[in-house]
């Protein structure tokens, strides 16, 4: 029987590769008795009252819901947002829900003529319509429904418009708010 002793250089590389595996069991402990890191929320996402604060929070929920699909975030368009507040407001005033006003038309056209690509550009748009919660309460509703969700997260989207009004549609005009999320690409 032949029996041959380690060099130095086998001891040392022994002893590395049984740090390293001590170095990996301690993280792989510590990452299952840490919780996961909380995902950070939009501020002013509970606001009912802020029409600015809950603008802009519905415009950071909406991204997030999309980075968190590795979906590219969507750029603020001041012509959107526009349409969109326009559209809210209409819907306020004239007691009517859905994406056809009586006063300025269907989506397209309202995004036609805000002039918000050019007239020999292909595009596509979409609208989430919602009303009488927090931005967070109705990010969470439209998230649950099947074609307000297609919408948040289609990937041709390129930038929205959030339009945030004081009012409900069909109701109180001064309690709770009305929202409408303009998309294109």
């Amino acid at each position: 029987m032949s029996m041959t002793m380690p060099n130095r250089k086998s001891i040392l590389s022994a002893r590395s590769a049984f740090v390293v595996v001590l170095a990996a069991i301690a993280v792989l402990s510590l990452s299952a008795i840490s919780p996961a890191p909380a995902q950070a929320g939009c501020k002013g996402e509970r606001s009912k009252s802020s029409k600015r604060a809950a603008a802009a929070a519905m415009f950071c929920l909406v991204n997030q819901e999309r980075r968190k699909r590795g979906i590219p975030a969507l750029r603020h368009d001041a012509k959107l947002a526009k349409v969109a507040g326009r559209h809210a407001k209409h819907m306020v005033s004239f007691s009517f829900t859905g994406h056809n006003s009586p006063k300025a038309g269907g989506l397209v056209q309202r995004v036609k003529r805000a002039r918000v690509f050019r007239k020999s550009r292909a595009f596509s748009v979409g609208e989430n319509l919602g009303w009488g919660g927090s931005p967070v309460a109705i990010n969470r509703a439209w998230m649950r429904s099947a074609i307000h969700k297609k919408a948040t997260l289609y990937r041709a989207f390129t930038k929205m418009g959030v339009g945030v009004v004081r009012g409900l549609p069909h109701g109180s005009k001064r309690r709770s708010l009305t929202y409408v999320v303009t998309f294109a690409g």
